[in-house]
């Protein structure tokens, strides 16, 4: 749970993501901007769950 707040805050700054345990990924140049909204929209589900 807390690695998935660390990787969400990640994103809010716009800095390279490092997702843990596979929750999602962005592209290989580590562009924020191509996280997918489905790779979003499952680390949201998975925050919820939490």
């Amino acid at each position: 749970m807390q690695d998935i707040m660390l990787a969400m805050n990640m994103y809010q700054k716009n800095t390279k993501p490092m997702f843990m345990n596979g929750i999602a990924a962005a592209g290989l140049d580590g562009d924020v901007s191509s996280v997918s909204l489905r790779d979003l929209m499952m680390i949201l589900n998975i925050i919820k769950q939490g």
